[in-house]
């Protein structure tokens, strides 16, 4: 894996970045151009800990079946998890820093304590593969489907009490909970012509299509923190962020191929996959381009999230 910054230096694209009204603070000028998990010798019960790491980024390769694991700012590489991976898609984490894996290859949602490689839960029963995970405050898990529901899990359940369905969707690309614990389904709809939000209010009900405009094909979904809508779109190459209430986008972020992103917990640093062999590091919500992690030949980079995450 090699890390860059917009294809020149670390450093000198550091303090170009820095000198921009939207740019971001805290990326390190020293930190290594290329990174290679397995060099660090890390066993697969158990990934480094180092005190000074306050905050990590886990990506999933879907193409490969593994998680990468990098400190920030520094982009350190802390090693990688394989065990119990399969085809992974979207993550997720929460509140105590556990990460969350939906695994497409064998219809599983894998759970990971903080520095553990090894899956200490394994949430199955679903009907169909998961594309998406979320996990609310309240401890509950919610895994988007690809037979377009969203199958219910309570805290330390490995079985779904229920899934929530909608007619107006058919194939869920990303899933995501707010602070209210509604839950939000993006993906296609049933001609598969067009993108579709639905709102699942209060983790129950049938759903409300929400019927935002200029969706083709979401991948994943979100709430930020003033509770607008973000919806990454691979078929329109669009970020498209809907203020609450409203059906057309407030702006947009031009992105090639976006995948299921993550976003830090301040909310002003995006890292999105672009279904591919890279990742692009964006401010938010204003989307300049801050930096980029490539990844090796054959590389799928799907999901990314972020541990401490933001606030549902």
């Amino acid at each position: 894996m090699r890390i860059s910054l917009i294809g020149v230096s670390f450093a000198t694209t550091l303090v170009t970045a820095c000198s921009s009204s939207n740019a971001m603070t805290g990326l390190n000028p020293h930190a290594p151009t290329e990174l290679t998990a397995r060099s660090l010798g890390t066993s697969d019960s158990t990934v480094l800990h180092r005190k000074r790491v306050k905050q990590r980024l886990y990506v999933s390769d879907a193409q490969l079946s593994v998680i990468y694991i990098f400190a920030l700012p520094s982009f350190e590489s802390l090693g990688e998890i394989t065990s119990g991976i399969s085809n992974p898609e979207g993550i997720a984490t929460d509140k105590n820093g556990n990460l969350y894996v939906s695994n497409w290859g064998n219809d599983s949602v894998t759970v990971y304590k903080p520095g553990k490689t090894r899956p200490y839960l394994t949430l199955t029963g679903a009907p169909y593969s998961p594309a998406d995970v979320a996990v609310a405050d309240n401890g509950y898990v919610f895994a988007g489907d690809v037979g377009g529901g969203v199958d219910v899990y309570p805290p330390g359940a490995t079985s779904p009490r229920t899934r929530l369905v909608n007619p107006a969707i058919a194939r869920v690309g990303g899933v995501g909970v707010d602070a209210s614990n509604n839950v939000y389904a993006g993906g296609l709809a049933p001609s598969e012509r067009s993108g579709v939000v639905v709102e699942y209010s209060n983790m129950s009900g049938s759903g409300v299509n929400l019927r935002l405009n200029g969706l083709l094909s979401p991948t994943g979904v979100f709430i930020d923190n003033l509770g607008n809508i973000v919806v990454t779109d691979d078929a329109n190459w669009l970020i498209d962020i809907y203020p609450p209430g409203q059906t057309t986008p407030s702006s947009t972020i031009a992105i090639s191929n976006p995948g299921t992103p993550g976003i830090n917990k301040a909310e002003n640093t995006l890292y999105v996959p672009q279904l591919g062999p890279s990742l692009s590091i964006l401010s938010y919500p204003g989307g300049s381009q801050i930096g980029s992690i490539g990844f090796g030949s054959g590389s799928y980079v799907w999901g990314a999230a972020l541990s401490p995450p933001a606030k549902p």
